[in-house]
């Protein structure tokens, strides 16, 4: 049976960063991880709630995988962890 996400066209910021629904329709979430897994059963039930074009859209869920890409975010401490850790590893390299 297809599952979905449900993307909330309501909360699209910027036509750039998607908003997707938590599980069992509990808030927003940016993070595809940790957005909610519907059903066809429940997506066919309420289509107007779940799908319904304006503000809602059921995506199905291997559609979204084909186009997710892995970001790393630099906040500045991420950063500074990555050049520790190469630095470490240039050492090591180098004994």
């Amino acid at each position: 049976m297809q599952k979905y996400y449900i993307l909330s066209l309501k909360w699209l910021k910027d036509n750039q960063v998607m908003v997707w629904w938590q599980p069992e329709s509990n808030g927003y979430c940016l993070q595809i991880d940790k957005a909610g897994i519907y059903t066809q059963t429940q997506i066919d039930k309420h289509p107007e709630y779940y799908n319904n074009g304006k503000s809602t859209l059921a995506v199905p869920c291997e559609s979204v995988r084909k186009f997710m890409v892995n970001v790393l975010m630099n906040d500045g401490l991420i950063l500074k962890q990555l050049k520790k850790i190469a630095n470490q590893r240039m050492h090591i390299d180098a004994a």
